[in-house]
């Protein structure tokens, strides 16, 4: 059987081999480096039944067994020396019984004695999340301020008797845990709002932990459907390409990224109108955890209104032109005959109305080819392109003379026909070479001819 003395040093090991760090003592249990300061006073028990009742716990390796005497020397001794080392005990003994919210507790419970003890400290930070049916907000509070310690001042808790290499390796360890513990406790709080600060904040301190990123994103995106701002999505869009594109030791692991690209995809899409711009995007996010003040993403809205004020450009340059190659050929090429039955028989381009009366409006064409090459009675005109036939004008009479291939004439007339080929669009039109025709010159016409000849002939 174990001495009192023995006792006393095999609870202290029981309490640190509990802990999820090695190496680390907890409260009232860490011996003293020689030197350092005088030596606590020995402890001992208040009988030999408080220790019977010790060891008796301590032996017992059956955790709901271990307990039952805990709790009987608990009774008989509510008071003892080795108070420190029972609630060590007691808290390893909770934790291995899957008890998260006694566990909690207890660590709070030596907290409160030795404020520092890193087992408890651990112990808030590995349980909270696991206490059912779920913990309290200032359970969450004290996790919360715990987790971000080990981030923020861990060396402020680093127990005296632990070397700076031992207490490097157990940092190591503690951080990404602390990390992976906040990130839940924000999404516990249901605050979507305090989550986007906090982890915000987290990602500044860890700028490669692509969870946060991706949580931060999601809660970005329940505040949008929230108060209804679609507007506000590129900034989760940023956030959760973050968490696909970064790599890294913080890097979410590639077998569940694929779901993310799949959202990612569709829900930039539906507010972009395409995939375009999304594979830039995830370059961005993944060279920053932030986007830049001028970050942008043209919503559908946004590329309507610049479509509509672009075609308010054109039409401002150019109405004619304007109805030709957009309202009238691109008409006929979706629309085919169910457009030109709001043609047919009608004259083009039309009047303008904003006088009085309508002032007669004529479309601006160059030639292409003429039929017969002298005193044509059709002509294929260029409008949109110079070079390229897109309408045909009739005559009922033959034009005088000729004109060369690429000069520009003016006409309005009545549609009569379409080439009904969307891709090669010609329009023929009826014109009223009197009404309907300005810039025929007329080159070569027999009366124009007749009178050079008399003219030379003056001359000689």
């Amino acid at each position: 059987m174990l001495s009192n003395k023995n006792l006393g040093i095999a609870v202290t090991a029981i309490a640190v081999v509990a802990g999820l760090m090695l190496g680390v003592a907890g409260p009232g249990r860490a011996q003293d480096k020689a030197g350092d300061k005088p030596a606590a006073p020995a402890k001992n028990w208040k009988d030999n039944a408080e220790y019977e009742l010790a060891n008796a716990a301590l032996k017992e390796t059956d955790p709901a067994k271990k307990l039952a005497d805990l709790d009987k020397w608990k009774a008989g001794y509510a008071s003892t020396e080795y108070v420190d080392e029972r609630q060590g005990m007691y808290l390893a003994t909770y934790q291995a019984l899957k008890q998260a919210r006694q566990a909690f507790d207890q660590a709070l419970e030596i907290l409160k004695v030795h404020p520092n003890d890193v087992q408890s400290l651990i112990a808030t930070i590995t349980q909270v999340t696991l206490i059912k049916p779920a913990p309290t907000p200032s359970d969450l509070d004290v996790a919360d301020k715990n987790a971000s310690l080990f981030l923020d001042n861990p060396d402020s808790v680093k127990p005296p008797e632990v070397s700076d290499a031992d207490w490097a390796k157990n940092k190591a360890q503690v951080k990404p845990y602390a990390e992976s513990v906040l990130i839940t406790i924000y999404g516990l709080r249901k605050d979507d709002k305090r989550a986007v600060d906090d982890l915000r904040k987290l990602i500044v301190k860890d700028p490669g932990l692509c969870a946060a990123s991706y949580q931060l994103g999601q809660a970005m995106i329940r505040i949008v459907k929230a108060e209804n701002k679609p507007l506000d999505q590129p900034l989760a869009f940023y956030q959760i390409a973050r968490a696909i594109a970064c790599d890294g030791p913080g890097a979410i692991p590639a077998n569940q990224k694929a779901p993310i690209q799949t959202y990612l995809t569709n829900a930039y899409t539906g507010y972009h109108g395409s995939a375009e711009g999304l594979p830039d995007l995830l370059a961005a996010a993944k060279a920053n955890p932030f986007p830049p003040a001028n970050f942008h993403i043209d919503s559908t809205v946004d590329i309507e209104t610049q479509k509509e004020a672009a075609r308010q450009k054109l039409i401002a340059a150019d109405p004619l032109m304007y109805l030709w190659a957009h309202t009238i050929k691109e008409s006929l090429a979706n629309q085919g005959d169910a457009f030109w039955t709001s043609m047919d028989g009608a004259g083009f381009p039309p009047a303008d109305d904003k006088t009085t009366p309508p002032t007669p409006q004529f479309f601006k064409a160059h030639i292409v080819s003429m039929t017969p090459a002298t005193r044509p009675k059709e002509l294929t005109v260029g409008i949109e392109k110079a070079d390229v036939a897109d309408a045909k004008l009739v005559f009922e009479m033959p034009l005088p003379g000729k004109m060369d291939v690429g000069e520009q004439i003016e006409f309005t007339g009545v549609a009569k026909e379409w080439s009904k080929d969307p891709k090669n669009i010609v329009i023929t039109f009826d014109v009223d070479p009197k009404e309907g025709l300005k810039g025929w010159t007329g080159k070569n016409a027999p009366g124009a001819t007749k009178a050079g000849t008399k003219g030379k002939a003056a001359t000689k």
